[in-house]
């Protein structure tokens, strides 16, 4: 066989092998597709843990579903609400104790654990609301250390309202709380309004008014649970996909529970209508009294945080998050 033989072989050869090689990256493509949408719409609860190997570093990934409660501290002061905020991975919590100490207990982990507690001299005399708020870092450039104390995010805490407000502000991840309170500071960015009720709210309907913020939405409209035990506005945050996560209590044959229901928002303003979305979860069962119930959103879910007993205790919530197909419009 002559040379040019051999070539114009050769070539045909790899001609002939390309729609080959065309299908196989074809079905390559498709299998890795089909890999990655099972692995996004995977549905693991805190019993059924992945089959891969552990990680070398503990995970701060939320498994769906409620996970163990923690106890933060004891000696509360229930007649102070204590505050919950967070920021990434970062979750603080605030409260008052038997004698008077403003608290915060600091968690790196997205609430799995709280290592630290920092006692503030910041005189409650008088005071009857503390607030809290965990703001992200002035400089997103530096590691966050996943899974570990963030010394990059701020923590600020206000004690009473108005002009005799004593506020308090950290800038290592609330290891102390020593930085000075800018003289240009509007605490109505660092301590935003909450979501109210309107007139328009019935027995049935809650009529929410946005924060300033976000009030370009319009009022929007939940439906009120039917075993709903308190009349007013539940606890409630915006998940980290923008839908409203409420804790309401309700009444069940066992007793009162309090129940995690989430409702998705329209953000285009075009529909007042916010309807309930997947399904509810029963955070807190029946069992010894809630006080001051309030909430925080972490990736992944959410963190609850109350007093019970004298004592402040909190409990995560993994929510699905990628494979609602009503999920946030």
């Amino acid at each position: 066989m002559s040379a040019a033989q051999r070539a114009w072989g050769a070539g045909r050869g790899r001609a002939s092998l390309v729609p080959v090689r065309r299908r196989r990256t074809r079905g390559v493509a498709l299998l890795a597709l089909c890999l990655l949408m099972v692995a996004a719409c995977d549905r693991r609860d805190a019993s059924a843990p992945s089959r891969n190997a552990a990680p070398a570093t503990p995970s701060i990934v939320l498994p769906l579903g409620p996970a163990a409660v923690v106890d933060v501290s004891s000696g509360v002061d229930a007649r102070v609400a204590p505050r919950i905020d967070a920021w990434g991975q970062t979750v603080a919590v605030a409260w008052v104790d038997g004698a008077g100490w403003i608290r915060i207990a600091m968690s790196p982990d997205a609430g799995r654990t709280f290592p630290d507690e920092v006692p503030l001299r910041a005189d409650p005399r008088g005071a009857t609301t503390i607030d809290l708020a965990v703001r992200a870092p002035a400089d997103l450039s530096r590691p966050s250390n996943d899974g570990q104390p963030d010394s990059r995010v701020e923590v600020w805490c206000r004690v009473g309202s108005g002009p005799s407000a004593a506020v308090v502000r950290s800038m290592n991840g609330g290891r102390s709380f020593d930085a000075p309170i800018p003289p240009d500071v509007k605490f109505s960015d660092v301590f935003p309004e909450p979501w109210e009720l309107t007139s328009a709210t019935t027995t049935t309907t809650l009529a929410l008014l946005p924060p300033p913020l976000l009030r370009y939405v319009g009022v929007q409209q939940a439906a009120r649970p039917a075993a709903a035990v308190d009349g007013g506005l539940p606890p409630m945050t915006l998940d980290e996909h923008g839908a409203l996560a409420m804790l309401w209590r309700e009444r069940t044959p066992a007793g009162d529970a309090h129940v995690l229901r989430r409702y998705a928002v329209d953000w285009n303003g075009t529909d007042p209508h916010t309807p309930e979305f997947d399904a509810p979860t029963t955070l807190l069962p029946p069992g010894p009294e809630v006080l001051a119930p309030a909430l925080a959103r972490v990736p992944g879910g959410i963190v609850v945080a109350w007093v019970t007993n004298g004592a402040i205790r909190t409990r995560r919530l993994g929510l699905d998050m990628t494979c609602n197909p009503n999920r946030v419009r």
